[in-house]
């Protein structure tokens, strides 16, 4: 409810700041939501470790953009998620970044037939917010590409936005939705981004580069070009301020871990899993941090405890889920080290 109103739109405009009250209506249970756009029951049944708890009839003041989903936990089963848009007034984009540009990506061979590497293109954007929400409407990137982020476009805290070139082949790649489509082509030589808001107002105007002092391997030879710093703060004109990724493809929607960036720096001494693309269809790849010089076993397991593969790796590893033969399902992996041993679950969807 909103000021006493129950909600029936999904979008709501904020002029100032609202008042929500979550309650229930004719039922019994605990009240869970997020405000970073993800879902407050985890992967299992679990309550998500980015949900809160809040007694019904418990107000929130909201001055600032979100995307608030929620649901009622009674007796270890879930209710339905009813979520709303939450748009501000948003003057303020400075922790809107650009953290990777996919230009001159490799071309994909599917038997006789070859796609271009332009149909897989991508720029990847990320609030760097740890906790507001950015309104991202209408704003416009344009120059090199031209894309119109669409009405009530909110990018959670610590979230990325990507738009595609062609996001059927982006999704046939990474095995996930683009934000977004724009038109036009990234040049493999170097081109200017600039982006803005509806008004004009200028947000962000650089040009990235093939030649040194830029790496040079983004240029074709199968990486991304990749922010050096999970947050960046400095200039995007800047060759410094960007690296070559370590991952063949790039790494949409999430940071390059083997960058060995702030985050690397942050958690150094701390074993740390990552499994990207989850959910997926088919390959899966499996970085592991604060183990180094020491291999690490990976084992999969479904529900049931039976063992499905093993293999010992270092510190990155691909694998194929369709070469297991297994059904759609939630599937567990298990690292173990001498750092320690970590289990994370897995969603399989062919």
């Amino acid at each position: 409810k909103a000021e006493g109103q129950v909600i029936e739109d999904p979008v709501m405009q904020i002029s100032s700041y609202i008042i929500l009250t979550l309650s229930r209506e004719g039922s019994s249970g605990d009240i869970y939501y997020t405000l970073d756009g993800s879902d407050p029951r985890d992967i299992g049944g679990d309550v998500s470790s980015s949900a809160s708890k809040i007694a019904s009839g418990g107000t929130l003041d909201f001055s600032f953009s979100a995307i608030l989903r929620s649901r009622v936990l009674k007796n270890d089963r879930w209710s339905a998620e009813k979520s709303i848009t939450l748009l501000g007034e948003q003057s303020d984009y400075s922790d809107l970044k650009v953290t990777e540009i996919h230009y001159h990506p490799l071309d994909s061979i599917n038997g006789t037939d070859t796609i271009s590497g332009k149909s897989f293109e991508f720029i990847e954007f990320k609030n760097v917010s740890p906790d507001l929400g950015l309104n991202l409407s209408g704003l416009l990137v344009d120059s090199a590409v031209y894309y119109e982020f669409p009405e009530a476009s909110v990018l959670p805290p610590d979230s990325y936005f990507v738009i595609a070139a062609k996001p059927t082949s982006f999704f046939e790649r990474y095995g996930m939705d683009a934000s977004g489509n724009y038109q036009k082509n990234l040049s493999n030589g170097g081109e200017q981004v600039v982006v803005s808001t509806a008004g004009g107002e200028l947000l962000m105007d650089f040009t990235y580069d093939d030649d040194a002092p830029w790496p040079t391997e983004p240029d074709g030879q199968g990486s991304s070009l990749a922010s050096v710093e999970i947050n960046p703060q400095g200039d995007p004109n800047d060759p410094l301020y960007w690296t070559a990724g370590r991952r063949l493809h790039g790494t949409p929607f999430s940071y390059d871990l083997i960058l060995g960036g702030e985050e690397s720096r942050a958690g150094a001494n701390e074993f740390s899993m990552q499994l990207y693309p989850n959910p997926t269809r088919d390959l899966l790849m499996v970085q592991v941090c604060g183990d180094e010089g020491y291999f690490t076993d990976l084992t999969i397991y479904d529900l049931q405890g039976k063992v499905l593969y093993r293999e010992a790796f270092s510190s990155y590893t691909e694998l194929s889920m369709n070469a297991l033969n297994v059904s759609h399902g939630i599937y567990l992996v298990e690292l173990r080290s001498p750092a320690g041993r970590l289990l994370k679950k897995v969603v399989y969807t062919p």
